[in-house]
């Protein structure tokens, strides 16, 4: 004997089905806002890094991983903050998932490169910046010449080092970071004349750190001008107290070698 089902029942059953139907449609507006506070949130947090707000950069990329794990630009901000929050497991973790997202990101390359050579994973990064500048549009390669001679610098590399900082300061003769690089360089050589020329263009253009500071004192006691020397060797231990320049000062001073 066959069963047949109520009329009203079939009629109830057919509208829950469409309600769930009709519910896919309602959240896809619903996960498009989620994805747009993301994007927001994360760009917010990169905005809180450049002004020195790192709490509440942190804050606003956790909360676009939140609403979207998938959100490239906030893997790779929240990479930037870990480095330089001297977190390299944290900014390793997150630049590669961004390189996932954004594997054709040359500004993401760019910063992941910078990353691997503070972890002297030298090759690894000069094979980054070497697509960076292979891209056609981007218009930043000074500074990537730049990363890549401070890198080579940093592996000892010095030719290689030397030849990136003069391209990048070809193209723009205010990076301060490869002008003071350039200063180091001669110094090392022994070319002091053309060493403290360099170092007088970096002060054009640069802020002091602990390198230059130190690198100014020694310059400066070169030429015999033992004031400057002694004016920068008080700035050095007076506004970067903890900096291994500081130490190598003090240790100098303790044998009555400076």
């Amino acid at each position: 004997m066959k069963k047949y089902v109520p009329l009203v029942f079939t009629f109830l059953l057919l509208g829950i089905l469409a309600l769930l139907g009709g519910c896919a449609t309602v959240d896809e507006p619903q996960a498009r806002d989620i994805r747009k506070a993301s994007e927001l949130n994360a760009e917010l947090g990169k905005q809180y890094m450049v002004q020195g707000r790192m709490e509440v950069a942190l804050f606003k990329l956790e909360k676009a991983l939140r609403q979207n794990p998938d959100n490239g630009n906030a893997h790779h901000y929240i990479a930037e903050f870990y480095r330089r929050a001297n977190k390299p497991d944290k900014a390793r973790e997150h630049y590669v998932r961004a390189m996932e997202l954004l594997p054709k990101d040359v500004s993401l390359m760019n910063n992941y490169g910078v990353f691997l050579c503070s972890q002297k994973e030298y090759d690894r990064a000069n094979a980054l910046f070497t697509r960076v500048l292979q891209d056609p549009v981007y218009v930043r390669k000074d500074q990537v010449h730049e990363n890549m001679g401070l890198c080579a610098m940093q592996a000892g590399r010095i030719g290689q080092a030397q030849q990136h900082l003069q391209a990048a300061l070809r193209m723009n003769h205010r990076l301060a970071k490869a002008r003071l690089a350039m200063a180091q360089l001669r110094y090392d050589r022994g070319h002091y004349e053309a060493a403290y020329s360099e170092y007088r263009k970096f002060l054009e253009s640069g802020q002091h750190n602990a390198a230059s500071l130190w690198l100014g004192a020694l310059l400066e006691r070169q030429r015999g001008n033992r004031d400057a020397a002694r004016a920068y060797a008080v700035k050095l231990k007076v506004r970067f107290p903890d900096s291994r320049e500081a130490a190598t000062l003090r240790r100098l001073e303790a044998q009555g070698r400076f």
